[in-house]
């Protein structure tokens, strides 16, 4: 019917839609006797939000820019919730990593470097409330692999005048400041979560990478920043003090954790 055109691209869509609606609703009749079943239904259902969105936009083009992030920001969220709210770690993981691939979705040539940093920001906060609450460690080590691969590639593939350079890059060392705040707070995490060894091991790592991940970084852009001071060192230097004052804390007001102590002082 779609070949020979007798449903145009607006009934395509509703069509599209309505399976997936249709899918969740099934999903919700199911999850009691079929958890796991019915986790894949759901998730399923929002792989066709995301899929149909995608077409609407681009080939369809029935979506501005602006309304299709919308859509997919609302599907993220409404994600997100019924994750919580049926207690599914295996729907939250697609929400975090639907929620990066959103922008890209919906990307245009004109789309901007400093929006999208936003739009991660936002993201990754929303990313670790979450983990905190339903005590899921798995978020923030798939957050910090999409962060950095996304602040990396964009960066490398943006291209500025001379104008623009100073100012973009001395943003993009704020907002790589930011990511590095938010993935130490796993440090928090291991404190008041109780965790399996192999997740403990997983943040640990996601805290050492960070570390490291950020002194790349915040050399690459303070080189392209506009300053008048000697920058050399000083991004480790700033490194350095933000784990010693951890180490501080752990080592005078929280018993045990030698690990993780012994990580921010190494």
């Amino acid at each position: 019917a779609i070949d020979q055109n007798w449903i145009n691209e607006t009934a395509r869509t509703i069509l599209g839609y309505t399976v997936g609606a249709g899918m969740l609703v099934l999903a919700e009749r199911l999850h009691k006797r079929y958890h796991t079943f019915s986790s894949l239904l759901a998730g399923g259902a929002f792989g066709i939000f995301y899929l149909i969105t995608a077409i609407a936009f681009h080939y369809y083009a029935l979506f501005s820019q602006t309304t299709a992030f919308v859509i997919l920001c609302a599907t993220t969220v409404f994600m997100s919730g019924v994750s919580v709210l049926y207690d599914r770690k295996e729907l939250a993981v697609p929400a975090l990593v639907g929620g990066f691939i959103a922008p890209f979705i919906v990307s245009t040539d004109s789309s901007s470097i400093i929006t999208l940093q936003t739009y991660i920001s936002i993201l990754n906060i929303g990313m670790f409330g979450l983990a905190m609450y339903k005590k899921w460690g798995i978020l923030p080590i798939i957050s910090f692999g999409f962060t950095y691969l996304i602040l990396w590639g964009s960066t490398v593939a943006s291209s500025f005048t001379v104008t623009e350079a100073a100012t973009i890059h001395t943003e993009l060392l704020g907002f790589s400041t930011l990511f590095y705040i938010i993935f130490l707070l796993p440090v928090v995490f291991i404190l008041r979560t109780q965790c399996s060894s192999n997740m403990r091991g997983a943040l640990l790592s996601v805290i050492t990478a960070n570390n490291f991940m950020y002194l790349l970084y915040g050399n690459y852009v303070l080189q392209e920043c506009a300053t008048t001071f000697a920058k050399g060192g000083l991004v480790a230097f700033f490194i350095a003090v933000i784990n010693l004052s951890i180490y501080l804390y752990l080592r005078f007001r929280v018993e045990g954790q030698d690990t993780l102590r012994n990580f921010m002082l190494a």
